[in-house]
This record gives C-alpha cells, structure tokens and sequence, in this order.
C-alpha cells in the first residue's frame, strides 16, 4: 500500500498514525515532550468550487 496521497504527495492518514505512534513511543522511552499541531481548512470544498482543484492542490502540497 501507498503511504503518500497520489494528487498532494502528503503522508495518508495510515502512515501519519504510525509516525506519530513511533514517535510517542520513542518521547516515552526518553522521557521527552512532544507537541502535535493539527490545522483544520473550513469549508475546503468551497476554495475549490471558487478558485479550481488546482490552487486546492497547491494549498494542500507540501
């Protein structure tokens, strides 16, 4: 299985879950602190109904 969205090339949701799995093992093992930021895009769907699928990518790639 692909671990990347084919149209962005951003980390799926599958591989995301497992890094941060990794990842707060190893801040666990280490007793280090980690922070995670999530970004929520409102109404996403209307940026592409208004400006095209294509900025809609462009907002989404890395």
């Amino acid at each position: 299985m692909s671990s990347r969205d084919g149209m962005t090339g951003v980390y799926n949701r599958r591989h995301r879950e497992i890094l941060l799995r990794n990842e707060s093992d190893h801040c666990r093992r280490h007793y280090q602190e980690a922070t995670l930021l999530i970004i929520d895009i409102d109404h996403f769907k209307s940026i592409n109904d208004t400006w095209g699928m294509v900025l809609g990518m462009r907002l989404l790639s890395p």
